[in-house]
C-alpha cells in the first residue's frame, strides 16, 4: 500500500516539474523576442524584464546565479567542517 502512495507522490512531482519547465520555456522565449530597448541594460524595459525573470526563477525554485567567490567560500566551509568532524571522531 505504501509503495502505491509513493508512486503517486512521485507522479505528482514529475507532473509539477513538467508544468514548471513549460512555464520557464515560455518566459525564455518571450525574453529572446524582446525589443531592442530591452537589450539596453539601463532602459526601463530591460529592468522590468530582469525583474520578471528573477520573479519567475524564484517562483520555480531556481536559485539566483552565485558569484564564483560565494561558491569558493562554500567549498572552503564544507572542507573545514569535514576536517573538524574527522578530528572529533
Amino acid at each position: 500500500m505504501e509503495q502505491r502512495s509513493d508512486n503517486a507522490v512521485l507522479a505528482d512531482l514529475i507532473e509539477e516539474s513538467i508544468a514548471q519547465d513549460e512555464v520557464y520555456d515560455e518566459v525564455q522565449q518571450k525574453d529572446e523576442t524582446a525589443s531592442p530597448e530591452a537589450t539596453d541594460p539601463d532602459s526601463a524595459t530591460a529592468q522590468r524584464v530582469r525583474r520578471i525573470h528573477r520573479e519567475g526563477r524564484k517562483e520555480m525554485g531556481r536559485p539566483r546565479r552565485r558569484s564564483s567567490h560565494a561558491a569558493d567560500q562554500d567549498l572552503e566551509d564544507r572542507s573545514r567542517s569535514a576536517a573538524i568532524r574527522r578530528r572529533e571522531n
